[in-house]
């Protein structure tokens, strides 16, 4: 950034994880109004993909129908995954995922 505006100072790093930290929270709070209020039964959807290099990662989301029959899907993470894809190792993982 200094290349393109020489006096242009960015945030500070504590200043600036704090933002994403309250923001995160704001996030996954009103996730649980929307999900309370509109969807009391959603499904919980796990999906692996790899990228071009080969890397695995495990991704989770819910979905449902909400008030106005609209399909809602919803990322709530992602990590990599470098185990094999067997029910036990999903199972430890998405149990770590929160």
């Amino acid at each position: 950034m200094a290349k393109i505006h020489p006096s242009y100072l960015g945030p500070e790093r504590h200043k600036l994880a704090r933002l994403v930290v309250d923001k995160h929270v704001q996030q996954r709070e009103t996730l649980k109004q929307v999900v309370s209020e509109q969807a009391p039964r959603p499904a919980c959807v796990l999906d692996f993909w790899s990228d071009r290099r080969g890397r695995h990662y495990l991704g989770v989301a819910i979905t449902f129908i909400d008030r106005d029959w609209v399909l809602r899907v919803v990322n709530i993470g992602f990590r990599s995954f470098e185990e094999r894809h067997t029910g036990e190792k999903i199972k430890v993982c998405f149990s770590y995922s929160h």
